[in-house]
């Protein structure tokens, strides 16, 4: 039970600082091919295994309750997180793949997020350790989703699309949500 713990704070720490290092290395590096392949690969790499080891540790969690239609939910969210990966490298380094791609691949990331989301919400279960602190992480996602798309409205409608990586690291917020959760689980056993 701890390694699970374990894996879900570093794996939190990790998302924030990705989504907090592409806002800034937006503003304070100028965009050369170094840090285009830095982010393409290396930040997105690390990136993936984050999110990989974030929403496996949640799984670990839910499991030893029993909800496993749950867990069988975030498990098809990181098979998806792991074949964006695939496509956004293959897009990179081949000839660019059709956008539709990746924006199915992404809005079927939100749908699931949100399938997930709304089951989580729903569970009332006064056992499970921290459950309150998981349904904040939802909602502050949800809350997340909400201002981004918005903003990228707003951006979109004024043609400030430059801005969109930083608008992006909002979704920094909910991880912090999330690294909570698994501090406080720590801290209960």
């Amino acid at each position: 039970m701890k390694n699970f713990k374990t894996i879900g704070t570093i794996s939190a720490i990790l998302v924030i600082i990705n989504y907090f290092g592409i806002a800034l290395s937006e503003f304070l590096l100028s965009e050369t091919w170094l840090v285009t392949l830095m982010d393409e690969v290396i930040f997105r790499l690390i990136f993936t295994f984050s999110l990989v080891g974030f929403y496996f540790a949640l799984t670990q969690y839910l499991n030893q309750y029993g909800f496993k239609a749950i867990s069988r939910l975030i498990n098809i969210l990181i098979l998806v997180e792991v074949v964006a990966f695939i496509f956004r490298i293959a897009q990179y380094y081949s000839d660019p793949l059709p956008g539709l791609i990746l924006t199915i691949i992404y809005l079927s990331v939100i749908i699931l997020f949100i399938a997930i989301g709304i089951k989580i919400l729903n569970i009332k279960n006064d056992q499970m350790l921290n459950l309150q602190q998981l349904k904040l992480f939802v909602k502050v996602m949800f809350v997340t989703f909400g201002v981004i798309f918005i903003m990228a409205i707003l951006l979109t409608t004024n043609n400030r699309i430059e801005f969109m990586n930083s608008v992006y690291s909002i979704y920094a917020i909910p991880y912090i949500f999330g690294l909570i959760f698994f501090i406080k689980l720590d801290n209960e056993n």
